[in-house]
This record gives structure tokens, sequence and C-alpha cells, in this order.
């Protein structure tokens, strides 16, 4: 609904509902028929049969898993879940805004002033549905609960435009501020205040600067808050493994000071893992009810600059520093070890779970916390240009571009760990850039963009000069990854503004993504071998569609 009153007021009212629902399915094993299957005994006739006279009177058929093919189809049906393995995600939102505004509530000598004011209430809720022997671990997976969350928000803002010179001794000069206060449901959040103060000026015609500080606020969303614990066995390092009498440090007197480490070391001479108790480490992760929201102190200070004598022409270039406390973020397993050793802080030890008899640790927890820190600066730069040609008729040509050069990124994950730099890290490059041209010629357009991520490194821990070999070469060579450059190209015709015909192919020179082992390296999501968040892991791609307009 929108309207107007009073000649200058403008407003409008919206209602949204918006609803996702996701269902995937797949195939997957069941532990316990799995290991009956494999829990194979031969009678005095010769015959391979499973161990357990309850498993064979279920139907249990031993399935072997060594050579090609030799898995029969009896033993792969019986270890084969009877229930299918299944996420079942239903997203839903309701959103009730209203908003007044105002470009001329009075006039100042160098123009009206403007005001918005608005208010809006939200209402989200999610539910992550998995089957039950996901949740109980009893698949070829680790145990994983389902989510079940829900808040709401109600919030109020207020904008102000305020023109304070014109066509004085500067062609423009503006103040710009706004303010938002959020109430939300979650009792740790409450009640946030965001704001920001900004300035417009123009000494000159076709030259503009500008910035803005800000102080920002981020509630945690529903998987962050509201997501139970869920397994996993991802590698942990104990510093006391390995630990002897003799060993000197705060660490190994920590270690020694366990009774059981101690016992140990004195009947074996070390305390040892073997790699079954390591790989045996599991841990739980998820969300935290306590979570607060997220700060963010933020400046930007730019220019647009648009010249008078190359029509077409506009070139803006922003500075930013962006700095968040309170970030939600985990301690890290093996960080919350060491720690523990050192301060027993129970911040720290509440994670940690040690075997009081043979000292080893068994469990690892890795709960989001609001811990974590980051600062981060860099400049963003955009070009547009475009301008008619006159070659064939009344063709054109368009040319966007935008480019970032990121000066650093330095994340702490909390107040005991180190402050790292991530700034040339995979998916955090220094330069970033991407240029499309267009072409049209009435009807048609043919557009190629290119789209540049510079070079980066694999693990910001992993630089060095290493000599250790992994598939024919360094770890630390692999570790580098070059600059990557991906074409796109379209041909559309258009008819009568209505209907839309294309064709394009991505990735138009099938450049291939960077390998990157999984470990010791952390960019790679599993089973990709890259970061496919990054980089294309498709290759050469093609496509043709159709658009109509009613």
């Amino acid at each position: 609904l929108r309207g107007s009153f009073a000649n200058d007021w403008k407003w409008d009212a919206s209602y949204v509902y918006g609803r996702l629902h996701d269902l995937t399915t797949s195939e997957d094993i069941d532990n316990n028929r799995y290991r009956n299957a494999l829990d194979a005994i031969r009678l005095p006739d010769g015959s391979i049969v499973c161990r357990s006279e309850a498993a064979r009177a279920e139907g249990c058929v031993p399935i072997n898993l060594f050579g090609f093919n030799t898995a029969s189809p009896e033993a792969s049906a019986y270890v084969q879940a009877v229930v299918p393995k299944s996420e079942d995600i239903v997203n839903q939102q309701h959103v009730l805004s209203a908003n007044l505004s105002n470009s001329n509530l009075f006039t100042l000598p160098a123009g009206g002033v403007g005001l918005a004011v608005g208010a809006e209430y939200r209402k989200e809720k999610s539910v992550d549905d998995l089957d039950i022997l996901t949740n109980t671990g009893g698949n070829s997976g680790n145990v994983i609960p389902d989510t079940k969350g829900k808040f709401n928000v109600w919030e109020t803002y207020a904008e102000l435009n305020v023109p304070v010179l014109k066509d004085s001794f500067v062609d423009y000069f503006g103040l710009t501020g706004a303010a938002r206060y959020s109430k939300y449901s979650q009792k740790e959040v409450g009640g946030v205040f965001s704001w920001n103060a900004g300035f417009e000026l123009q000494p000159i015609s076709g030259l503009r600067f500008r910035g803005v500080y800000a102080k920002a606020n981020r509630a945690p969303n529903i998987s962050e808050f509201a997501s139970a614990p869920s397994e996993t066995f991802a590698g942990v390092n104990d510093p006391c493994d390995g630990t002897t009498a003799t060993d000197t440090g705060a660490i190994a007197d920590a270690c020694r000071s366990i009774p059981a480490i101690a016992a140990a070391i004195q009947a074996n001479g070390v305390f040892a893992y073997t790699p079954a108790d390591l790989q045996g480490i599991n841990g739980f992760i998820g969300g935290n009810p306590n979570l607060k929201e997220e700060t963010a102190k933020t400046l930007t200070l730019g220019a647009i600059f648009q010249p008078s004598f190359v029509r077409g022409l506009s070139l803006t270039v922003d500075y930013f520093d962006i700095k968040v406390d309170d970030a939600i973020g985990t301690i890290g397993q093996d960080l919350s070890i060491e720690q523990c050793l050192l301060t027993g802080d129970a911040t720290f030890c509440s994670n940690v779970f040690r075997d009081a008899n043979t000292g080893f640790v068994t469990r690892v927890d890795d709960q989001l916390l609001n811990v974590a820190s980051l600062k981060t600066r860099g400049v963003d730069v955009g070009l547009r240009y475009g301008r008619r040609l006159g070659l064939l008729g009344n063709d054109r040509v368009d040319v966007t571009g935008n480019y970032t050069y990121l000066i650093d990124y330095k994340s702490q994950a909390n107040a005991a760990a180190p402050l790292k730099e991530y700034a040339g890290s995979v998916g955090l490059s220094k330069h970033r850039a991407s240029v499309r041209t267009a072409y049209q010629n009435g009807p048609v357009t043919f557009s190629w963009q290119l789209n540049y991520i510079g070079k980066a490194v694999g693990d910001v821990d992993f630089i060095g000069d290493e000599t250790e070999l992994f598939n024919g070469g360094t770890l630390g060579e692999l570790n580098k990854i070059s600059d990557a450059f991906y074409h796109d190209v379209q041909l559309r015709f258009d008819v009568q503004k209505r209907f839309g015909f294309y064709v394009g192919v991505d990735n138009l020179f099938n450049n291939k993504p960077p390998f990157l082992p999984g470990t010791p390296f952390t960019a790679s999501p599993t089973g990709t071998e890259t970061a496919a968040d990054v980089y294309d892991p498709f290759g050469r791609r093609f496509y043709a569609g159709v658009q109509v307009k009613f």
C-alpha cells in the first residue's frame, strides 16, 4: 500500500510472507547391520555366515569389502538403511513494515530537509528435521540433532538528510544521519541501538566526497543460537602427547601434574597416544542460546568523479575500515586443550574431557561463543562508462568495473588466541576485480564479463619453504595459489521489451580450480579438494533461456 498526503508526505505499508521447504533424501548404511555383515564366521561345511544368530534371522548376509565388485547384491541390500537418509528444512518469515517520508520537511538556504521514519516487525522460524539414524549416529555420519528455533524483532528507525550549503564557496555540503532501535525476543540480545552519521561535500562540479561513521549490530541467527550440539571427529592435538620425565616448560609441567599422565610416564617413560586413540577423540559443536549480538564500528570515506569532459564516465573510490567485537566464533579445540593446561580456566576446561585412568583426551567440545574479533581495511574502486558509438546505427557500449584491494583482514578467535592476518588467503585475496563490457545494437546485446581473483595461500600458518613431499611437489608450493581469471559471455535478443532470448557460456576458457589438499590445509570443503565457494569447480558450461514479462 502506498499513498501521499499534505503535498510532501509519502507513506507505504507492506506485509510479506515467505516460506522455503527443502527436502533431500539419499541412501545410506545402517551401522548395526553393517557391523553384523562384517562380523562373519566360516561354518564346518565351509559356508560363510554372519556370526550373530539374531542377525542371520533378520536376513544378515556377510559383506566382502576387499576387491572390485565383491560385495554381493544381497549383502549390499542388507546393510542399506531401511529408512532413507533425509533432511527436511522449513523456513518461514513474516514481515510487517510501515514507512513515512518527507523530502521537504522544512527548507534551509541549501534546500529542503528530508526525513524518513518507520517501523517493522519480523518473525522467523526454522526447522531442520533429520532422519532418526542421523540423529542417533546410526548411519555413516556423526550424530547430528534436529534444529528448531524461532525469534521475533520489533524495529523503529529514523533517517535525516540536511543540506547545509549550496552554490556558495562549495557546490554542495550536506549532512546525513540515521538511527535504529531493535527489540529482539532473544533474551541475551534484548534491545540494541544502531546509528550512523555522514557527510557529502561537492567542492566543484563533477567531484564529490562522502564519508560515514556507523555503529552496527548483528543478532545471532537461528542456526547459531538454536542448533543443538552435533558430533565431530576433527583431528585434535594434545600437547601432552610425547611428554617425558625430562621435558621442560610450562606445558610439560602441567601435563605431569595430571596423575594418570605422571603414572604413564613412570611406567613407560613417555606419555603417548596411538593413532587409534587420536582418531577416536570426538567432540560436540553447535549453537548457544546465550549468545549476544555482535557489534561493529565502521568508517567509510570516498569520492565520486564524474568529469564533464568525458561524458558517461563515473569513477568511485571508497576506503573502508571495519572493526567487529563480540563476534560469534569458537575457541578452537586445540586451543581449549592448551589453555586448560596452562590456566585451568573453566572457559577452556569445560570443553575438555580426559580419561581419569589413562590421561587421554577423549572428547573436546567447541560451542559457539561471543569470543572473536575482526578488523579489516581496504579500498573499493568502481568504474562506469557508457557511450553511443554510431558505427552500426544506434549502437552503444557500456563498461562496468569493480576492484577491491584488501589491505588487511585480521581475526582473533578469542582473547587467548593469536591475532592472525588472513589478507592474501583463499577467499580473501588482496586483489579482486570484475569487468563487464556490453555492446548493444537495437534488440541485440552481447556481453563479456571477466572475473579476477588474485593469488593467495591455502593456509596462512603454512607459508614457509618446507621440503616435505606431497604428490611429487612440496607442501609449501601446493599452498600457493596463482591468479584466477574467469570469462563469461552472453548473447541476448529482446523482442518488444516483453520477450528476451539468451544463450551464454560461463568459464569460457575452462579454467580449472586450484588443487588444495584437505590436510594440513584448511580451505577445502570435504570432497572437492579445492575451495569450491571461491573457485569454479565445474569448468566450461553452456546455458540458454527465455524471459517473459507480463
